[in-house]
């Protein structure tokens, strides 16, 4: 048996770069030498080949055509129109959006931009142009959709009804209006006479409830010179920034938030367009209380409409809304709920268009009025002359004296007119020592440019300087106040009285403003009191109030006689003054003596003041 060779395992196959690499050098030398051979020939093969070609023709020359130029100012045109048609389409215009894109169409067409040689204009256009076809068509479908809808229901009318809620917190505020706020209550009443007329025609006119007309009286007691803590002013309580965008405008010189009718008018505005954004009265006056946006806030968290629902409004503003409801109900029917009082007659007056810089005291001497009566007309005259900052300023001035007014003021000489200099208060400046340089007294300077107290100035601000003490009455007041005299009347508003109280111990002016219903400003204007002077037991004070609120305090009649009063060691006429209600140049004026004279004691001094010690 032959013998089997064994099976040897078969190489694994060799990687012709391998092989090579194990080749001997000598055969790699020679096929190298072969490869390099025939590429050499390959190459002179091709390059022969080559050159016996002929080069290809040049690209043909674009002969330019004389619309080319017309067709790129219509792609520039085109996408301008195109902008604007889109950001039409954006904000919801639908008609203009469409014109706009029908006009770049127009222009692209116009152009004759679909024969231009240019390829990428050509291509540019084109697609501008189904874009612009595209958002024609979308504009159109808009515009069929929205007349295929039912016309939006009106905006809400200011409703002719107001309502009158009468649940626990309306009955808590009418019982306080019956009890503790008794007398304030009915002194506001007593001064919506003056404006009730003219307030609630405007309400009219703007086609809102006259029953808004209350909102004046909870917020001020009808009182123009009234001034909140939040910088709110006037009859209305506007702040400057809302009265700003109503149109009321201030200065240094004048507010407009102090003019009734100004105010009126702007608060009607500002109602009304609370009213078409809320919806609700209620709503409203809380707006008009604390802010539209706090109430819209409250709304939104709470889920409710209902201003009764709303839990997290301010304090001020729950208790605003019911006090509202109870003063109209009270207003509407005051004997049901025991009031009873004489209103003020209504504010009746003229204007006249007064041209630079005026004072108030040379309209009244032209008008034989008095200046108190003009300033009272025009509360929105701050510093009683008119505004420097206006060219001219209408000033209201007592029914039939317009005439006399206008002849009378270009006829006076410019010191008449202008009773007043400006001056710039300086570091080291005091009120008395500016009052002796220019002749005048500290009381006239804290009189003219309202000062609380004789140390409220500051270096850089501007006093106004009296340059005469008073100007001259003329004959025509003198006659009207002999006719006032002979027919029984007296200086006082009509409807009230001069009455005297007495100061008593633990007594504050604001305590016994709000006692009366007389606003604190009023009372002391009418006792030449600055907003830090002091009262003191025993002075008395003079009050204008109605014959039914006097005798419910119990109080005596201010007498016409002269009180003589003998002097003591210590006593100054301020001193005097301050203890009969009296300014201390009044009582100088009544006796025939200066300022500066020093009195002893034993003299004996006149006092015509309202009061008695």
């Amino acid at each position: 048996m032959a013998k089997e060779k064994p099976v040897r395992p078969t190489d694994p196959p060799v990687h012709p770069v391998l092989a090579v690499a194990a080749a001997p050098a000598g055969h790699i030398r020679r096929a190298h030498r072969r490869a390099t051979r025939g590429t050499l020939l390959a190459l002179a093969a091709l390059l022969a080949g080559c050159a016996s070609r002929t080069p290809p023709p040049p690209p043909p020359t674009v002969e330019e055509r004389p619309d080319d130029f017309e067709a790129a100012a219509a792609v520039d045109g085109a996408e301008t129109l195109y902008a604007e048609g889109i950001d039409l389409y954006r904000d919801g215009r639908w008609e203009e959006a469409a014109t706009s894109f029908e006009r770049t169409i127009d222009k692209l067409l116009s152009g004759a931009t679909e024969w231009t040689t240019d390829r990428k204009t050509s291509r540019y256009a084109t697609l501008l142009r189904i874009k612009a076809e595209y958002y024609l068509d979308r504009c159109r479908d808009e515009n069929e959709r929205i007349a295929a809808l039912p016309p939006p229901p009106p905006a809400p009318a200011p409703s002719p009804s107001f309502p009158r809620d009468r649940n626990t917190p309306v009955k808590q505020w009418i019982h306080y209006f019956r009890t503790r706020g008794r007398s304030n209550f009915t002194s506001w009443l007593e001064n919506c006479g003056r404006y009730e007329k003219m307030m609630k025609g405007i309400l009219r006119e703007e086609n809102l409830p006259p029953e808004l007309f209350y909102v004046a009286l909870i917020e001020s007691g009808m009182n123009p010179h009234a001034y909140s803590r939040a910088h709110a002013v006037g009859v209305w309580q506007f702040i400057g920034s809302t009265g700003r965008l109503y149109g009321l405008r201030s200065d240094w010189w004048y507010d407009d938030r102090r003019d009734p009718e100004r105010a009126c008018r702007a608060a009607a505005a500002h109602m009304k367009d609370l009213y078409e954004s809320l919806g609700d009265w209620r709503l409203v006056l809380a707006a008009y209380n604390c802010g539209e946006a706090r109430v819209k806030r409250e709304i939104r968290r709470s889920g409710s409409r209902d201003f009764w629902k709303l839990r997290r409004l301010p304090r001020q503003t729950k208790e605003y809304v019911p006090k509202f409801m109870a003063a109209l109900i009270i207003a509407s029917s005051p004997e049901e709920y025991g009031f009873y009082f004489v209103p003020d007659p209504p504010l009746e007056y003229e204007t006249v268009r007064v041209r630079g810089t005026v004072a108030l005291e040379a309209i009244a001497y032209c008008a034989g009025s008095s200046t108190e009566e003009v300033e009272r007309l025009n509360p929105a005259i701050r510093r009683s002359v008119t505004p420097r900052t206006r060219e001219w300023f209408d000033v209201r001035v007592p029914v039939g004296t317009a005439d006399r007014v206008e002849r009378c003021l270009p006829e006076l000489p410019t010191e008449m007119r202008v009773t007043w200099e400006e001056y710039r208060i300086r570091r080291g400046d005091t009120l008395s020592e500016i009052a002796r340089r220019f002749g005048t007294t500290t009381t006239a300077l804290m009189q003219m440019n309202r000062l609380a107290s004789r140390h409220s100035i500051r270096e850089g601000r501007r006093l106004l300087i009296p340059r005469r003490s008073r100007m001259a009455v003329p004959p025509s007041m003198v006659a009207r106040r002999e006719a006032t005299k002979t027919d029984g009347g007296d200086s006082t508003p009509r409807g009230k009285g001069r009455y005297r109280y007495v100061v008593r111990r633990g007594d504050t002016l604001g305590g016994i403003a709000e006692r009366f219903g007389v606003p604190l400003r009023e009372v002391r204007e009418m006792n030449r009191i600055g907003r830090r002077g002091l009262i003191h037991p025993g002075e008395a004070l003079v009050l204008y109030l109605s014959a039914s609120t006097a005798a419910n305090f119990r109080l005596e009649k201010a007498t016409d006689e002269p009180v003589i009063h003998v002097v003591v060691r210590g006593d100054t006429l301020e001193t005097i003054g301050r203890r009969y209600g009296v300014a201390a140049g009044e009582i100088a004026r009544w006796n025939g003596i200066s300022l500066r004279r020093t009195i002893h004691p034993g003299d004996e001094l006149k006092i015509y003041g309202d009061s008695r010690p």
